[in-house]
């Protein structure tokens, strides 16, 4: 068993032995740490939410339905996400 451990916990790096080491650092002098990769991972969901409603919007409007019927003007839409499954999942990501 080493002397020195070290638990990488939500891009932060925590002491279990005597000393830890630093974060590794790209070729760029980025940290490794989460922090980059939540920003590109939170992009690239971004951008295909944004080509989802697009493909959703033109694919109602091929069938001569008005691709704006399902948006609420109230937060009665919401009602969903928090129960069973998303529920769940949006407080495994949030808390």
């Amino acid at each position: 068993m080493q002397a020195t451990h070290a638990l990488a916990l939500v891009g932060r790096r925590i002491a279990v032995g005597a000393r830890a080491s630093p974060p590794p650092v790209c070729s760029a002098g980025h940290s490794a740490g989460l922090g980059i990769a939540t920003e590109y991972a939170a992009h690239i969901v971004s951008v295909y939410h944004h080509y989802r409603w697009l493909a959703y919007v033109n694919d109602r409007r091929s069938k001569g339905k008005n691709p704006a019927a399902l948006l609420r003007e109230n937060d009665a839409w919401q009602t969903g996400h928090f129960k069973g499954a998303s529920g769940r999942e949006m407080d495994f990501r949030v808390r």
